[in-house]
């Protein structure tokens, strides 16, 4: 065996001795933190409403349009929100969040966050609403059900969503199919009065 051939087989097992030692003694990461329900809601708003499709008339093929997103009611969900759309665009636009004072100063956003202080009230918002191109979303029990199209809800310790395809329609929205298989599908009392 000639002489470059061993020190090159030395420097090669070196080298393997000094990056396992290195793997072995280096610091590991931290785990990651538990993620916090509200955290991951704020998340997965964004995330099911990319797998919504809006009428042309919202103007979300326009990549400059901002992707409108308001918060009617208190939830404890707004800091998170705020704070995590800060950052994450939906479906390539940037986020603008705000707060409606009242139902009057809703407007006609992309997507409405209804709190679950306003349960007393939800059937009078969503009537007013009527079939406006608009993605209805709560964290309510029930909501689902009394005709919001997008609910979170907490299950064997998950965040978890259902979808009203009656209230999808309603509001001329298309949900992917990807979405609909993720979701429990849930009818709406609102279909049912018309």
């Amino acid at each position: 065996m000639s002489f470059s051939r061993s020190v090159s087989s030395r420097a090669a097992a070196v080298a393997a001795a000094l990056g396992a030692l290195l793997l072995v003694a280096a610091p590991q990461p931290a785990r990651p933190a538990k993620l916090n329900a509200l955290d991951v809601k704020a998340g997965m708003i964004g995330k099911i409403a990319e797998f919504v499709r809006w009428p042309a008339s919202m103007g979300l093929g326009d990549p400059d349009r901002p992707f409108e997103f308001v918060i009617l009611g208190q939830t404890s969900l707004e800091p998170h929100l705020v704070r995590y759309y800060r950052q994450v665009r939906i479906g390539g636009h940037r986020v603008f969040l705000r707060r409606a004072k009242d139902l009057s100063d809703v407007g006609q956003p992309h997507l409405l966050f209804i709190a679950g202080s306003l349960e007393d009230d939800l059937e009078r918002i969503v009537g007013s609403l009527k079939n406006t191109p608009v993605l209805t979303v709560g964290d309510t029990e029930g909501f689902a059900e009394r005709g919001v199209a997008i609910n979170l809800y907490m299950a064997d310790d998950q965040v978890r969503f259902e979808v009203s395809r009656p209230a999808l329609q309603r509001h001329q929205l298309e949900a992917s199919y990807h979405l609909l298989t993720l979701a429990k599908l849930v009818g709406d009392q609102q279909q049912a009065k018309r």
